[in-house]
């Protein structure tokens, strides 16, 4: 098959899978991985029809956002800031957003926080000054190589797979 596809339409291909790994770990980590597990202890097989209407919502967004920017080369976010074009109307929507960025930034932090205590039994408030450490190192690092943030979540996601297999 790798044959029909020339040099530059995989180069293109490749290119574009770095996003596409970016969007994945809203799906493959280790806090939805956790939590899964532990519903899926508690409650058996009741609560799949959640799973699969939040996934179903979940791809529909994306495919349309997906859409929306190949017919109008504009994001989600920028055409709700021009339909709405009053200020008043979109802060709101900036508000919310903020809100909902940092509640689940907040997640991942505290999910590492508790990995860190449960697999190396380092104090809660250690654990916390490293998470903090790492969130800042990473941003250093990569605040001008998207590229490296890319191909670094893609390892991570690699070894997420590999060690649920």
């Amino acid at each position: 098959m790798l044959n029909r596809f020339s040099n530059g339409m995989l180069r293109k291909f490749i290119i574009y899978l770095g996003p596409a790994i970016l969007v994945s770990l809203a799906y493959m980590d280790p806090g939805n991985f956790g939590t899964a597990i532990e519903a899926g202890a508690n409650f058996n097989y009741d609560l799949v029809w959640i799973v699969w209407l939040s996934s179903l919502m979940a791809m529909l967004l994306q495919y349309l956002s997906g859409k929306i920017g190949i017919a109008t080369g504009r994001s989600l976010a920028e055409l709700i800031r021009l339909k709405l074009g009053k200020k008043r109307f979109i802060i709101p929507y900036w508000i919310g957003a903020e809100a909902i960025i940092a509640a689940t930034d907040l997640a991942e932090y505290l999910g590492t926080v508790i990995a860190l205590n449960l697999l190396f039994g380092i104090p809660l408030l250690h654990a916390a000054v490293i998470g903090a450490v790492d969130v800042l190192l990473i941003l250093t690092l990569t605040s001008r190589r998207f590229r490296l943030l890319e191909q670094m979540f893609m390892i991570f996601v690699s070894i997420i797979g590999i060690g649920y297999m």
